[in-house]
């Protein structure tokens, strides 16, 4: 049976058949009544509803992107489009030239079906092919405009997007449960400290713990198991090792001179941002990477009690104070040996870190659970968006 048979009412069609940038641009986004401005920064990957933004307000010297959104069209950006980064506002706004704005341009097209087309790998394959520049390569609307794809009719472009937005609306139910485990978490491991400062008085991360500096150059690419884990590859407790810069065995030992990483090990990033923490794990095969400096407990002190007492609100407030100034912001070694960190009584300690551990075990079940539902909903929409991969 061909594919016209199947799917009866597919047609092929160009990007730029059924979709319109939208240019509409500002000179005075405050006199037009723009409240909300959107960077880069904003899109989260994989992610349609956009849930941050900067205050016009709060931007002491306003903002130079002129871009006007409305709610409801699709931004999409074009710069590192490997990014994946797309949303739809629910407000107005302006945005980063950066980002381009789409919407329907005909009925054929329903607005809430487009969203989903441009997330589909298909479109971001064509973004990322026609892609130029080395260090930030960009995609540009005339080259996204000639991307072919299957339209469906609009009766099954509303089914798909009903299916679709009950697939997406249960990962968002792990999203919130994976969100609500990490508030409950930075609650704990701020009472802990406030105990343990009661207990035992100020202390200090350098009494009871080395911090070994990174080298400060960058590691040559190369292959095998081992990896150079930098600033970006270090995010909420976790490292993250898909991305992570590969290097030879040769590089590993020149970047391991110092010390190498062991179980237990903590891996501190001082600048990019600053403050993120994450624990090595035995497998881990891992140098440092610029700009971070890695922790290792000294004396009684467990590691988990250092991992968790870091990311606690009161000593990530004390990080962004300190940090603070600079066009970069950045701690040096001997700042982060400074930072405060009481040393708690074995029993206390003891106490505290079955009550940790046993909420962090929690947030990474559901972490888990919010990442398989949502390799789920990209299975999903790939098959549906590609129900009509071969109308010709």
């Amino acid at each position: 049976m061909s594919t016209e048979e199947q799917r009866p009412g597919w047609r092929k069609v160009k990007f730029g058949d059924v979709v319109r940038q939208v240019k509409t641009t500002t000179k005075d986004p405050a006199a037009d009544g723009i409240e909300r401005v959107v960077g880069l920064e904003h899109l989260d990957r994989e992610s349609l509803p956009l849930r941050r933004w900067n205050e016009l307000a709060d931007m002491p010297d306003g903002t130079s992107f002129t871009r006007i959104f409305r709610a409801g069209q699709v931004l999409f950006g074009k710069r590192r489009a490997y990014q994946r980064k797309v949303a739809v506002p629910d407000f107005d706004g302006v945005c980063s030239g950066d980002i381009l704005v789409f919407e329907p341009s005909c009925d054929d097209l329903l607005p809430n079906f487009l969203p989903y087309l441009v997330q589909s790998d298909g479109f971001f394959d064509h973004a990322l092919g026609t892609s130029a520049g080395s260090l930030s390569p960009r995609t540009k609307w005339q080259e996204l405009a000639k991307y072919e794809f299957a339209l469906p009719p609009l009766d099954e472009q509303q089914r798909i997007v009903e299916l679709l937005e009950r697939v997406n609306a249960a990962v968002d139910e792990y999203r919130c449960l994976e969100a609500s485990a990490r508030v409950v978490l930075c609650a704990l491991r701020d009472e802990a400290f406030e105990q343990a400062q009661q207990e035992q008085g100020a202390g200090a991360l350098g009494d009871f713990c080395e911090v070994i500096d990174c080298e400060h150059r960058t590691a040559p690419e190369g292959s095998g198991p081992w990896m150079v884990i930098g600033t970006p590859d270090v995010r909420q407790g976790r490292i993250l090792r898909d991305n992570a810069r590969r290097v030879d065995e040769d590089t590993f030992r020149q970047w391991t001179r110092r010390a190498v990483p062991r179980h237990g090990d903590l891996i501190f990033t001082r600048e990019a941002p600053v403050g993120e923490v994450a624990q090595v794990m035995e497998q881990d095969l891992v140098c440092l990477g610029q700009r971070t400096v890695l922790l290792r407990p000294q004396g009684d002190v467990e590691a988990g009690w250092i991992f968790h007492l870091l990311q606690s609100p009161t000593v990530q407030r004390l990080v962004a104070l300190r940090s603070a100034g600079t066009t970069t912001p950045h701690l040096n070694v001997s700042e982060i040996r400074a930072l405060p960190l009481p040393k708690p009584s074995e029993d206390f300690l003891a106490r505290q870190l079955q009550k940790l551990r046993s909420v962090q075990a929690t947030l990474e079940r559901a972490r888990l659970a919010a990442s398989a539902a949502q390799r789920l909903a990209v299975t999903v929409r790939e098959d549906q968006i590609r129900g009509g991969d071969g109308v010709h």
